[in-house]
């Protein structure tokens, strides 16, 4: 489903109401590895905030979901952006997936060594 849409100009980075959220936003918290990747090669923002401020590696962690997050980490999704209670991805990471955080660190957060 996620291919037809995209393929057919669906709009990538179209949000929801409420959560404000876009479809990389839900493949990350529902482990929807497929269509995530999906998403990342038609170029789906990678960094979208959602109405709490979260990018989907936010979400992705604090949803439990190694496996989608782990390739948010390996596409370069920033780690270090803020939601709207102060934390970062990477605290969430860290929380959540602690086994990612430091690739997380090696891969996207390299300039604070």
């Amino acid at each position: 489903m996620t291919e037809f849409l995209l393929v057919n100009n669906a709009d990538i980075d179209s949000k929801t109401y409420g959560e404000i959220q876009a479809a990389i936003h839900y493949a990350a918290k529902n482990g929807a590895t497929r269509s995530l990747k999906m998403l990342l090669s038609f170029h789906a923002n990678i960094d979208t905030l959602d109405a709490k401020q979260r990018t989907p590696l936010q979400v992705a962690a604090e949803w439990g979901r190694g496996k989608t997050a782990k390739i948010l980490i390996a596409e370069g999704a920033a780690c270090c952006l803020l939601d709207i209670t102060g934390n970062s991805a990477l605290c969430v990471v860290i929380e959540h997936l602690p086994n990612l955080a430091v690739e997380a660190l090696i891969t996207n957060c390299i300039f604070l060594m």
